[in-house]
């Protein structure tokens, strides 16, 4: 049986991919990083993890003469980003699959796609895995208004407490043009400056090890003036001066 290898091997999400299309993980992964390797072992740990540089590995004291029949190479396009690391971007990839057994390249027929395209509607195709299905909406979110020693009795979490007045105008603005008025949940980006925020009905998007790409769901609560999240309004307290804030 020919050798799979996976190289700039990370969390094993496209190693995890080969295993469901061909029945089997990699027989070897390759990356530099031990914290990367170490996930991808986490999640492929019959694979033979190489803690080396792909460019300067000597592959041939691993395959030991057997043929290699699938090489799977996703270099970190992070470093080829004007942003140069875990901001999203929108730019061109280059997808190159080749082989040279003399056979065409065969491409999958396609099974899933946007719940709103034509081909979804007309029933075509499935609508695409969304990352709402993933997540427990029953557990709970800690106010932005508790302090720290309230949310560790309450959740038996850590948070820092209070946020900077910077940190909560931008709150405000984007409770006003993300929450109240938006029609779904989202997504927030909330350890790098740039972010951008996404819908929870969309596929999940690559989850790494970097603290870059946190994501935290958001949960509107209204709540009256002076008053703490989770608080009802004080009797006679004017409607209109009520205040959006984030449970």
């Amino acid at each position: 049986m020919d050798m799979i290898i996976d190289s700039f091997a990370g969390g094993g999400g496209a190693s995890t991919g080969i295993m469901e299309a061909l029945g089997r993980s990699p027989d070897i992964a390759i990356n530099h990083n031990p914290f990367a390797l170490a996930m991808h072992a986490a999640n492929h740990p019959d694979t033979l993890h190489l803690e080396e540089n792909v460019w300067k590995v000597n592959i041939e004291t691993h395959t030991r003469g057997r043929k290699v029949g699938l090489l799977w190479a996703s270099p970190d396009c992070r470093h080829f980003s004007k942003a140069r690391g875990g901001a999203p971007t929108i730019r061109k990839r280059l997808f190159i699959v080749m082989r040279r057994d003399g056979k065409p390249v065969v491409w999958p027929a396609p099974t899933h796609g946007d719940p709103k395209s034509e081909a979804v509607k007309a029933g075509e195709l499935k609508p695409w895995r969304t990352a709402a299905e993933i997540i427990d909406w029953s557990i709970p979110c800690p106010s932005i208004f508790d302090t720290s020693d309230e949310i560790m009795a309450k959740y038996g979490v850590r948070a820092v407490r209070p946020l900077a007045d910077n940190t909560m105008k931008r709150i405000a603005a984007g409770v006003m043009r993300y929450v109240v008025n938006a029609a779904e949940p989202f997504f927030v980006t909330y350890a790098q400056q740039g972010g951008a925020n996404r819908s929870a009905g969309d596929p999940l998007h690559t989850v790494t090890a970097s603290k870059k790409d946190y994501n935290a769901v958001v949960v509107p609560t209204i709540v009256g003036c002076g008053g703490r999240a989770g608080q009802s309004r004080p009797r006679g307290g004017d409607v209109g001066r009520g205040t959006a804030g984030l449970a």
